[in-house]
């Protein structure tokens, strides 16, 4: 049961992120996994890591996206 929680629980979070698709098209339904956008976005993510692990060894702020004048609590 516990398995099937954490797959319907993965499959959710796909499909928020724009990685798996369904569509009904009269008596046919389908699922697409958007295989390209999963490659974007995970390389996406590992260049905004690196950039992040950059600016750590060089000492500067890693908080770029905050805007000017907000307070972080």
């Amino acid at each position: 049961m516990r398995a099937i929680l954490i797959l319907v629980v993965i499959a959710l979070l796909m499909v928020l992120a724009g990685w798996l698709t369904f569509a009904k098209n009269g008596n046919q339904a389908s699922v697409t996994i958007e295989t390209q956008k999963i490659e974007h976005d995970t390389e996406r993510a590992i260049d905004r890591g690196k950039e992040v692990l950059r600016k750590v060894e060089h000492g500067t702020p890693v908080l770029h996206d905050q805007p000017a004048g907000s307070v972080i609590e």
